[in-house]
C-alpha cells in the first residue's frame, strides 16, 4: 500500500501516518473484508447461507449428495427456577439438532472401490466458529488416505453418529466395511448398530 500511496501523491506531501484512509491498520483491513463478505451473504444467519450454498452446489454438481437439517428451537413454558434469562415465562427447547452431510460423486466412487475393508472415522474440533464436531470418513486408497465423506453434527452423541451413518448407508447400500478405526468414543455403539462391524 505504501508504494501505491507514493504513486498517488506525486509532487505533494504524503498524508500523515495518523490518517487511516491512507495508512490503515490491520483491523481496518479485516473490517473491510468482513463488510465485503457480509454483502455477499443472503442472510446473517449461517444456516440460511448454508442452505443457499447447497442449492448452488447442487446445480453445479448434480451428482453430489447433500443432507441438511437446520438446528431449531421451540419456545416452551418455563419451569419456575429452571431458566436463566430475564423472561422467566419462556425458555428454549431444542426440537431438532443440526446435521449436515456431504459426499461428492468422486468420494462415493472411492468409497465403493476402497472402503470395504477398513475405514477411518475422525472428528476435528475448534476448526469452525461454532466448535461443532466435523467428522471425516477416510479410506485407504491405492495412493494415500482420502476423505470420502464428511458430516457436521450438533453434538457428538451416539444417536447423532448413528443418524449420519444411516444416511450414508442409504446413499450406498452395498457399502459394508469390515473394520472401522476411530477415537470417537460415542461412535462405537453407533457403528455396531448400523453395520455390525468390528473395531
Amino acid at each position: 500500500m505504501e508504494n501505491d500511496l507514493k504513486d498517488h501523491v506525486i509532487g505533494e506531501s504524503p498524508p500523515p501516518v495518523t490518517n487511516r484512509h491512507y495508512h490503515p491498520k490491520a483491523v481496518d483491513i479485516r473490517n473491510h473484508m468482513y463488510k465485503a463478505t457480509v454483502k455477499q451473504m443472503v442472510s446473517k444467519a449461517d444456516e440460511e447461507n448454508l442452505e443457499e450454498k447447497i442449492k448452488g452446489w447442487k446445480k453445479e454438481n448434480p451428482e453430489d449428495l447433500f443432507f441438511f437439517r437446520p438446528y431449531t428451537l421451540s419456545p416452551v413454558e418455563a419451569v419456575p427456577g429452571n431458566t436463566y434469562d430475564t423472561d422467566s415465562s419462556v425458555e428454549a427447547h431444542t426440537t431438532q439438532n443440526l446435521l449436515f452431510f456431504h459426499q461428492t460423486a468422486w468420494q462415493r466412487h472411492l468409497m465403493s472401490r476402497y472402503g470395504n475393508e477398513i475405514m477411518l472415522l475422525d472428528a476435528t474440533y475448534k476448526t469452525m466458529t461454532f466448535k461443532l464436531p466435523f467428522v471425516f470418513l477416510v479410506a485407504k486408497t491405492n495412493v494415500n488416505y482420502t476423505v470420502v465423506g464428511d458430516f457436521i453434527t450438533q453434538k457428538e452423541t451416539t444417536a447423532a453418529i448413528v443418524e449420519a451413518l444411516k444416511i450414508l448407508r442409504a446413499w450406498i447400500p452395498k457399502w459394508r466395511p469390515q473394520y472401522f478405526m476411530t477415537d470417537i468414543e460415542s461412535t462405537f455403539e453407533g457403528l455396531y448398530s448400523v453395520y455390525a462391524i468390528k473395531f
